[in-house]
C-alpha cells in the first residue's frame, strides 16, 4: 500500500546535456574556513573492486550500558561486499537530450501573491543583575597585611521580562514549478504530484529597533564604595596639606658642598636631585637619624590614639599581633600606635616619612577639597572600613562585615553613611527584529531519482550487514556508488518516524498500521543521496554541509534539517594495537520535525575512517549512533542517547581484477534486482526489505 498518495503518477524525464562542473552539493560549504588538506576517498572506503569481510565488536544499548557483559562470540556485525554483483533497477544508459527550459520556471497560471501579516507576543528579557548580599573581610584568612582585603558575596543573578506586541505585513509571491536546478546529464524521476517547498525570505535594508526601559530596585555598594578607596590624608587632620618642607637637598651622605668631609656628589645621584630621599635600611618604615634628607615632619595638631585594627579571632588579645589588619590612617605602611599623652596634653607626632601634596578625588566637582575627597580610587577593596560614631575621639567601631543597611561616620565629621542601599536602576534594551518585505515561496516536484551515468563507477554495489540480536540472526542490504563529483551516494528508501505513542492502529487510519515498521513508514519509491562527500574524490577536513528541507506527506510534513562535519582524529581500535593516526572523523546529524505537534528526532551518527598498512585496516573502524526525541519542557539542553557501537575487530580484503563492463563480465559479474535477493544462495536466500538504517546501524524504535 502507498504511504504517499502523491506518488500515484511520475514522470520520467531524460536529458543529456554537455558536461559542466558542479559544486558541492547544496553550494554550502563551510566550517571555519575552507576544508583543509584532505586524501583520496578512494583510500579510505571500500573499492567496488574489492570484496571485503570487516567484523566488528557490536554494542547494543544495554551493552553501552553493561559493558562487563560483552562477549565477542555473540556482539559481533559483520559488513560484506559483493563486488561481482550490481543492481539491475538502477543500471541505466545515457538517454536523448531533451529541452529543459520550461521545467525551471513557473508553471503557467501557477503563480499566487498574497498580502500577509502577523501580530506575535514577544517576551523580552532583561540584561541579568545581582544584589550586594554580604562583604567580608579577609574570609580565606589571609596572614600577610597586604594581601588581606574585603571579599563580596552576591546573590544569584535576577532579571525581569515583559511581553510586547509585534507587528509585521509582508507580501509572499508563491511559484510551482518542475525543476528545482538544472539536470546536467543523465536521467531524473520526477514525482508530480510531490511538492518540496523552499522560503527565501527578504528583509528591508534596516532592522526594527523598540527601546525598551526595565526598571529594578537593586541592593548596591553606594557610590562612596569605601572598600575601594585609598586614604591620602597623611596626617590625618580632616583637611588638605601641601607637602612638607625638604630642609636640604644633601643626598644620602647627608653631606652638602661647604660640610667637612665633602668631596664630590653623591655617585648614587640623590644630591640635587629635587626629591626628598630615604634608605629604610632597617625596613621599619621610618626615616631614622641618618637614613634620608631632613624634612619638617609636621603633625595633625590633633591627639591621635593608635590606628584602629582588627584582632585575630582566634587570639583576641587587645594587642595589634603585626599581621593584623589596620587602618592606615597617615599613610606609612605600618600601625603606629597612640601619641604619647592624651587629649588635653600630647606629643604631636608626624607619620616619620615626607609628604607630598595630599592627593583627591573631586567626587562632586566642586572645585573644592573636602575632607571626604581625601582619596584615591583603588583597583582592590583593601581599605578596612572604620567608622567613628562618636567623633574623633569617641569609640571606633570596624565593619568586619558589611550587609545592608550597614552605616559608617568619618572621623572629621559628616553624617552616618549608608555602605549598602536600595539603588534604582534603569537597564535599557534593544529589542530588534528584522523587518520582513517579502517572502518567495516556491514549490518543486520532488525528484526521487537521479543519476549521471558518464561517470566511471555508476552501478550501485551491494553490500550486506549481517548480526545477531537477541539470538536471532539480522540483517541489511546496502547500495552505494560512486556519483556526480566523485562523492558516494547510497541508494535508500525515504522514512519517516511515526508519533510515539501511535505505534499501533490509529482509528481511521489503519493503512498506516499496516505499513509501519519499526516505528517508522516509507516511501515507496527509493531515492539516492550523498552518503559520504569528496569533491573531486577527496575527503577534506573541516567540510562541513548543511541542508534543510519541508517535506508535505499525507501523514503531515516534516522539516528535515542535516548537517555534515569532517574533522581529522587519532584512535585505538580493537584491530590495531596501537592507535591510528590520520583518521577522518565524519558527523552527520539529521533532525525530522513533524509540523504541528511540533515532535522531534534525531539520529546522530559519527563514523571514524581509517587506512593502515600493518594491520591491512581501510573503511569503519568506529562507528557511534546517538538519537534523540524532543525533551521535556523542563529540560534546558538537548539528550542525545548513544544507540548503538561498533569497533573493528577484524578485515580481510581480496581484490578483484576488473575494468568497465568488459571486465565485469568476464569475472562472471551479474545484475540482480531488489526481488531476487530471497532466491540468490550467494545473499543466504535472505529477501530485500525495508528498513530504517543509518550506515551500518538498523534503528528500531520501541513500539510498546
Amino acid at each position: 500500500m502507498k504511504k504517499l498518495l502523491m506518488l500515484a503518477s511520475l514522470i520520467l524525464i531524460i536529458f543529456s546535456l554537455p558536461a559542466c562542473e558542479e559544486s558541492s552539493d547544496d553550494g554550502k560549504n563551510g566550517g571555519n574556513g575552507s576544508p583543509g588538506q584532505g586524501a583520496p576517498i578512494a583510500d579510505y572506503y571500500y573499492s567496488p573492486d574489492e570484496e571485503i569481510s570487516a567484523t566488528f565488536h557490536r554494542y547494543d544499548a544495554r551493552l553501552i550500558q553493561y559493558p562487563i557483559t560483552f562477549d565477542p562470540n555473540e556482539d559481533w556485525l559483520n559488513y560484506r561486499t559483493y563486488p561481482h554483483a550490481v543492481l539491475d533497477e538502477y543500471f541505466l544508459v545515457v538517454a536523448d537530450t531533451m529541452d529543459q527550459s520550461d521545467l525551471l520556471v513557473p508553471i503557467p497560471d501557477s503563480t499566487v501573491i498574497i498580502f500577509e501579516s502577523r501580530t506575535d507576543s514577544i517576551e523580552v528579557n532583561s540584561n541579568s543583575h545581582r544584589h550586594v548580599e554580604l562583604i567580608t573581610w579577609n574570609p580565606s584568612g589571609e596572614v600577610v597585611p597586604s594581601l588581606q582585603m574585603y571579599s563580596i558575596e552576591e546573590s544569584d543573578y535576577v532579571d525581569t521580562s515583559i511581553t510586547i506586541a509585534s507587528y509585521d505585513e509582508w507580501t509572499r509571491e508563491i511559484y510551482y514549478q518542475t525543476l528545482e536546478y538544472l539536470i546536467d546529464d543523465g536521467m531524473a524521476i520526477v514525482d508530480e504530484h510531490e511538492w518540496v517547498e523552499n522560503n527565501e525570505t527578504i528583509n528591508a535594508p534596516e532592522d526594527i529597533v523598540i527601546p525598551l526601559e526595565f526598571v529594578f530596585y537593586l541592593n548596591q555598594m553606594t557610590g562612596d564604595s569605601l572598600i575601594f578607596r585609598g586614604r591620602t590624608d597623611c596626617n590625618d587632620n580632616g583637611e588638605w596639606d601641601e607637602a612638607e618642607q625638604i630642609l636640604d637637598d644633601c643626598g644620602l651622605d647627608r653631606l652638602c658642598p661647604g660640610d667637612p668631609g665633602y668631596i664630590e656628589p653623591d655617585a648614587d645621584g640623590t644630591e640635587g636631585n629635587d626629591e626628598w630621599d630615604w634608605s629604610d635600611s632597617n625596613l621599619n618604615k621610618v626615616c631614622d637619624p641618618g637614613e634620608c634628607e631632613e624634612f619638617v615632619d609636621v603633625g595633625n595638631g590633633y591627639w591621635d590614639d593608635a590606628e584602629p585594627w582588627l584582632d585575630d579571632p582566634e587570639g583576641t588579645n587587645g594587642v595589634w599581633d603585626g599581621f593584623e589588619a589596620f587602618q592606615d590612617r597617615n599613610c606609612n605602611g605600618r600601625w603606629d600606635d597612640a601619641e604619647p599623652g592624651d587629649v588635653g596634653s600630647f606629643d604631636d607626632i608626624g607619620n616619620g616619612i615626607w609628604d607630598d601634596d595630599e592627593r583627591f578625588t573631586d567626587t562632586n566637582n566642586d572645585g573644592s577639597i573636602d575632607f571626604n575627597e581625601l582619596f584615591i580610587w583603588e583597583l582592590l577593596p583593601n581599605n578596612l572600613v572604620v567608622s567613628y560614631d562618636e567623633g574623633a575621639y569617641g569609640d571606633r567601631r570596624i565593619l568586619s562585615e558589611i550587609q545592608y543597611g550597614d552605616t559608617m561616620k568619618y572621623r572629621w565629621g559628616g553624617e552616618f553613611i549608608a555602605l549598602v542601599d536600595t539603588v534604582e536602576y534603569h537597564d535599557i534594551v534593544n529589542f530588534t527584529r528584522a523587518d520582513v518585505e517579502r517572502i518567495i515561496t516556491t514549490f518543486y516536484n520532488r525528484i526521487v531519482l537521479e543519476a549521471g551515468y558518464e561517470i566511471i563507477g555508476s552501478d550501485f554495489t551491494i553490500s550486506k550487514v549481517t548480526y545477531m540480536d537477541d539470538d536471532e540472526r539480522q540483517y541489511d542490504y546496502e547500495f552505494y556508488r560512486l556519483g556526480e563529483q566523485e562523492h558516494i551516494y547510497e541508494l535508500v528508501f525515504p522514512s519517516y518516524f511515526f508519533p510515539e505513542g501511535y505505534f499501533g492502529e490509529v482509528p481511521g487510519q489503519t493503512e498506516w498500521h499496516d505499513d509501519l515498521i519499526d516505528g517508522f513508514w516509507f516511501e515507496d519509491q527509493p531515492i539516492e543521496q550523498v552518503y559520504y562527500y569528496a569533491p573531486n574524490g577527496m575527503i577534506r577536513p573541516g567540510e562541513y554541509i548543511y541542508k534543510d528541507s519541508l517535506v508535505t506527506t499525507d501523514l503531515g510534513q516534516y522539516y528535515i534539517e542535516y548537517e555534515y562535519e569532517v574533522a581529522r582524529d587519532t584512535i585505538l581500535v580493537p584491530v590495531s594495537s596501537e592507535q591510528l593516526d590520520n583518521v577522518f572523523k565524519v558527523t552527520t546529524e539529521t533532525r525530522m520535525t513533524l509540523i504541528g505537534p511540533g515532535i522531534e528526532y534525531g539520529e546522530r551518527r559519527v563514523v571514524w575512517l581509517g587506512n593502515n598498512a600493518d594491520p591491512e585496516v581501510k573503511g569503519v573502524v568506529r562507528d557511534r549512533l546517538y538519537i534523540r526525541w524532543t525533551e521535556a519542557p523542563w529540560q534546558s539542553e538537548e539528550e542525545w542517547v548513544e544507540y548503538s557501537r561498533l569497533e573493528l575487530a577484524e578485515y580481510e580484503s581480496t581484490p578483484i581484477a576488473r575494468e568497465g563492463l568488459l571486465g565485469r563480465l568476464l569475472n562472471d559479474s551479474y545484475k540482480i534486482k531488489l526481488d531476487e535477493f530471497g532466491n540468490s544462495a550467494e545473499f543466504d536466500y535472505e529477501p530485500f526489505k525495508r528498513q530504517r538504517s543509518a550506515g551500518f546501524h538498523v534503528v528500531k524504535l520501541d513500539q510498546n
